[in-house]
């Protein structure tokens, strides 16, 4: 709802107020919201990404969780997820943070 989608896109999950470009993965349990995904990226099952910018060709795996809502402090920011990176299981990335490394999961 209320996103733009880029041709080659696959979404089982949800999305919401969102910007994906081409060739992104949303799977199935998936939540997406006001968040900008770059080409290829891939979100798996389960997973949230809200208020975060994802690079390209970056995988947030399963139960993995991505920034957080605004919460009206000043340190809060955008989450933000470098290029050809992979979020591991249930790992989290707090608000504002800026990973360009893998992370593993839990």
């Amino acid at each position: 709802a209320n996103s733009a989608v880029a041709k080659g896109c696959c979404i089982d999950g949800e999305v919401k107020n969102s910007v994906l470009s081409v060739n992104v993965t949303v799977k199935e349990g998936a939540q997406v919201s006001y968040s900008v995904l770059m080409p290829g990226a891939v979100v798996e099952p389960g997973a949230i990404v809200e208020y975060a910018i994802i690079g390209e060709n970056a995988v947030i795996k399963a139960g993995a969780h991505v920034g957080t809502q605004p919460d009206g402090t000043e340190e809060w920011g955008v989450a933000t997820v470098g290029p050809d990176v992979t979020i591991g299981e249930g790992a989290a990335v707090a608000a504002g943070a800026m990973i360009y490394e893998s992370v593993e999961g839990k």
